[in-house]
């Protein structure tokens, strides 16, 4: 039995520096939430990337990042940790496509020679040497939603967890309801390095809105997840999970929704898996929306 328990943050990952050097200390603490990727370099491997950071047994060492891969010139980094910590970095590259960040915390390689599938290695922070990144490429001003979270089977909590994470695709107003589309989800597990990646999200039929793809929106303050009947192949095994719930949400529990069935969102999500079952839990603050319609979140802790 797993149970997931997922939490939500938006954090931005601030990367400045030049080519050659490392950038000055006003590169370095650049707001990245507020930057906007530069459309000239939307099919460069230079420009905005944003993802998660993730370790596949410490919990603690989870948040949402933003990339600056020469998208004014400099390159620096930001993560902002589930816990409310930052951890900034600066970068240096003697390419366009290779860039190492270092902080005073740790350090990784990010090489977008294939800026649809940039790839992140030697991550190692806080002296953990089996921490990720996995990063998107960015052409929205502080990038997709992502909602963090992490899992664990029920009964056997110590041996099987991990992370479970999901990826909007930046484009509020895009989706239903003036929402945005969740488009690809990260799973790591205790014991293996780096996350299982799936990057096609089914749609559903629901009683009360009819077929959609799986979305996400902000409603009355609260953020709304819509993820049912997802499909996924993790290490060769077939994955089945749903996500119907308010994110926020702490008023009255009966059924915001009309018709019920379907669509009465879950006090918590389900998946199951080569025989297991579990539960997903979503419990953090909502995400704010500024004038410019875009996710303004930077930190949001566990708030069980």
């Amino acid at each position: 039995m797993k149970k997931l328990i997922l939490s939500m943050a938006v954090v931005a990952m601030l990367f400045s520096c030049s080519t050659d050097n490392v950038n000055s200390e006003t590169e370095t603490t650049a707001d990245l939430t507020q930057m906007t990727p530069a459309k000239a370099l939307d099919q460069s491997s230079e420009g905005m990337y944003y993802g998660v950071f993730g370790h596949n047994e410490i919990k603690d060492l989870h948040g949402k990042i933003l990339i600056n891969a020469g998208n004014n010139g400099t390159y620096s980094a930001l993560i902002q940790m589930v816990n409310g910590g930052d951890i900034r970095f600066q970068g240096i590259s003697n390419s366009r496509t290779n860039i190492h960040f270092t902080s005073d915390r740790g350090s990784f390689d990010f090489n977008a020679i294939d800026f649809k599938a940039p790839v992140v290695s030697n991550v190692f922070i806080d002296n953990q040497s089996e921490s990720y990144i996995v990063a998107k490429k960015s052409t929205t001003r502080g990038g997709g939603t992502v909602l963090l979270g992490t899992y664990e089977e029920t009964g056997n909590e110590a041996n099987f967890y991990g992370n479970w994470d999901m990826f909007g695709d930046g484009n509020v107003g895009g989706g239903p309801f003036g929402g945005e589309l969740l488009i690809q989800v990260a799973v790591s597990h205790k014991g293996n390095i780096g996350p299982f990646v799936d990057s096609t999200m089914e749609s559903e039929t629901y009683l009360c809105i009819g077929e959609y793809p799986a979305f996400v929106f902000f409603t009355n303050g609260n953020l709304d997840i819509w993820t049912d009947n997802q499909t996924s192949n993790f290490a060769g095994i077939t994955t089945t999970w749903d996500m119907k719930h308010i994110v926020g949400f702490h008023g009255d529990t009966a059924n915001p929704y009309s018709p019920p069935g379907d669509c009465i969102p879950g006090a918590f999500g389900t998946w199951s898996r080569d025989g297991r079952t579990g539960t997903m839990l979503v419990d953090v603050p909502p995400a704010p929306i500024d004038n410019d319609g875009q996710n303004r979140v930077i930190a949001s802790p566990y708030n069980k």
